[in-house]
C-alpha cells in the first residue's frame, strides 16, 4: 500500500513538471521565433503616374532604418533614401510616416520617387525606352544613413536587411509602339489596347531631338492615340532651330488626323516649351486641331519664318542665345528675347474656336511666365470662354508626369547649353501631380465623345 501511494506520487510529479517545462516553452516560443523584417509595396507594376505604398513591418518598435530606391536607367545608377523611425508596433508606412532625413524630409508619400537622382553626378532621370519599365530596388538598411555612401555601399554588396522590386511603366499592357517614317514624317505612334479609334493626340516636345515619347506612352495608356512628332536632330529632320518649317508640323497633323485608329472630328495638340510655341502655331493655321495644351510653351512665333494669318504678317523671332544670362550653374534662356515687343507678337489662336489649356510654371526661368500673362490679356473678350489658364507658384520649367523628380537644370546638346529650368521643391512636385489631374480632365472633357462620357 505504502508502495502504490510512491509510485502515484511520484507519476503525479513527473507530470507538474513536464507542465512547467512545457509552460516555459510555450512562453519562451514567440521570443525566439519573431517574424524578421519585411518590405512590401501596394503593387509591384504600375504606372508612373500611379502612387505606390512602401510598408515595412516585423522592425523593433522605435527601430531606426533607412529606405533606399536604386534603379539604372541609361547605364547610370540613380537612388533616394529616407530616414524612418518604427511605429510601436515595430512599423513603417510611407503615406503615413515622415521621413527624418535623406534626399527628402517630411510626409511625401512618394518621396522615395520625386527625390530620385543620380548619387555620384548630375543626369537627369529620362525614360528614353519606354518598352521597359523603371526597374526600381527598395531595400531596407540599419540606422538612419548618408545618402552618397550607402548608395555606393549597396550599388556594389546588395546588402541589406530586407528587400523588394517595383517596376514603373509609361507604357500599360497592350499598348502598341510604331515607328512612323511616312511622306517625311517622322514619330512614334503609341495605340491603346483595342481597335479604336480612338481620341488623337499629336505631342510635340521640348528641344530635346529625337523621338522623345514618355509622355506620349502615357497618353496612350489613359486612352488617347498618340503621335510623339520628331522635328529636330532626327534623320533628315533639321539640325538647328532656325531652319525649322511649320509645314512639316501641318503636313503631321494632317496626316496623323486621316488615320483609321484617330476617330474623326479632329485632334488635339499637346507640347512643352518650343515644342508648346509650335503647338500653338500650329494649332492658328490648322483647321484639323480642336483642342490644345501648352506647358511653359512660347505663346509667339518662335521660328525663322514669317506666316500669314487673315492678311495679317506674323514675323519670326530669332532667339539670341548671346542675349542669356549666363551664370556658373548654367544659362537662363528667357532674355533671350529682351529686344522684342512681345505684346504685339501674340499668336492670335482665338481664331479657330480651340479649347486651350495653359499650364504656366510661375519660377520657369526658361520661359517668361509674364508672356503668359501678357497672352491671357490680349485674347479677345467672346473668345475667352474657350481658354483655362493654371498658374503654378514656385513650379518650374519642366513640368513633367507627376511623381517626376524635379530637374533644376540639364545640358541641351541643340544650342549647346546648360539650361537652368527652375522650381522650388516644395512647389514644383505637387504641381507636377496637379497639372497632370488639369491635362486628363481637360482632354477627356472635350477629346472624349459625348456618347461615351
Amino acid at each position: 500500500m505504502v508502495l502504490r501511494k510512491l509510485i502515484v506520487h511520484s507519476f503525479i510529479k513527473s507530470l507538474l513538471n513536464i507542465e512547467r517545462r512545457s509552460s516555459v516553452a510555450i512562453f519562451k516560443l514567440p521570443l525566439t521565433t519573431m517574424a524578421a523584417p519585411s518590405l512590401h509595396v501596394s503593387q509591384p507594376e504600375v504606372l508612373v503616374d500611379e502612387k505606390v505604398r512602401v510598408t515595412v513591418t516585423g522592425l523593433r518598435r522605435n527601430q531606426k532604418v533607412t529606405l533606399l530606391s536604386t534603379q539604372v536607367e541609361n547605364n547610370k545608377h540613380f537612388a533616394s533614401c529616407g530616414h524612418f523611425v518604427a511605429d510601436e508596433h515595430g512599423s513603417i508606412d510611407t503615406f503615413l510616416h515622415e521621413s527624418h532625413g535623406g534626399t527628402y524630409s517630411g510626409l511625401q508619400p512618394m518621396g522615395l520617387f520625386t527625390s530620385t537622382r543620380e548619387p555620384f553626378g548630375t543626369s537627369r532621370l529620362l525614360k528614353l525606352d519606354v518598352s521597359t519599365p523603371y526597374d526600381v530596388t527598395l531595400s531596407i538598411h540599419e540606422d538612419h544613413r548618408e545618402f552618397e555612401p550607402l548608395a555606393r555601399e549597396y550599388m556594389q554588396s546588395h546588402s541589406a536587411i530586407a528587400e523588394t522590386s517595383l517596376k514603373r511603366w509609361y507604357m500599360r499592357p497592350g499598348v502598341r509602339r510604331i515607328v512612323i517614317e511616312e511622306d517625311g514624317i517622322y514619330g512614334a505612334l503609341l495605340l491603346p489596347p483595342g481597335e479604336g479609334p480612338f481620341p488623337g493626340i499629336v505631342d510635340v516636345f521640348g528641344m530635346a531631338g529625337g523621338i522623345m515619347d514618355y509622355r506620349a506612352a502615357l497618353l496612350a495608356s489613359h486612352g488617347f492615340a498618340t503621335l510623339s512628332l520628331a522635328y529636330i536632330a532626327y534623320k533628315d529632320l533639321p539640325k538647328k532651330p532656325q531652319d525649322l518649317d511649320i509645314n512639316y508640323f501641318l503636313r503631321a497633323v494632317e496626316w496623323f488626323a486621316g488615320q483609321s485608329v484617330v476617330a474623326s472630328g479632329g485632334v488635339a495638340m499637346v507640347g512643352h516649351c518650343v515644342g508648346g510655341s509650335l503647338c500653338i502655331t500650329t494649332s492658328t493655321l490648322s483647321p484639323h486641331v480642336k483642342v490644345l495644351v501648352s506647358t511653359n510653351g512660347n505663346p509667339f512665333l518662335m521660328i525663322n519664318q514669317d506666316i500669314d494669318i487673315d492678311g495679317i504678317t506674323m514675323r519670326g523671332i530669332n532667339f539670341d542665345v548671346r542675349k542669356c544670362t549666363f551664370t556658373d550653374e548654367g544659362v537662363i534662356q528667357r532674355d533671350g528675347f529682351k529686344e522684342y515687343n512681345l505684346k504685339d507678337r501674340m499668336l492670335p489662336i482665338w481664331r479657330q474656336d480651340i479649347k486651350t489649356l495653359i499650364v504656366v510654371g510661375e519660377e520657369d526661368l526658361c520661359v517668361d511666365p509674364q508672356w503668359q500673362h501678357d497672352f491671357e490679356a490680349v485674347i479677345p473678350h467672346d473668345k475667352k470662354k474657350n481658354f483655362r489658364f493654371v498658374y503654378y507658384p514656385g513650379a518650374g520649367h519642366l513640368i513633367e508626369p507627376p511623381y517626376s523628380p524635379l530637374c533644376k537644370a540639364s545640358y541641351n546638346k541643340i544650342i549647346d547649353v546648360i539650361h537652368l529650368w527652375g522650381g522650388e521643391e516644395e512647389r514644383h512636385l505637387p504641381a507636377q501631380e496637379d497639372a497632370w489631374r488639369e491635362i486628363l480632365m481637360f482632354l477627356n472633357t472635350h477629346m472624349t465623345p459625348k456618347s461615351q462620357l
